[in-house]
């Protein structure tokens, strides 16, 4: 499930604004 967290880091970095605590939206997803 490596390739899972790779996605969901950089799906914050295009919403823009989340990069600032990628962390919790590791742990919503």
């Amino acid at each position: 499930m490596s390739d899972q967290r790779l996605v969901i880091t950089i799906i914050p970095s295009q919403v823009g604004g989340i990069h600032q605590s990628p962390r919790q939206f590791t742990i919503h997803s």
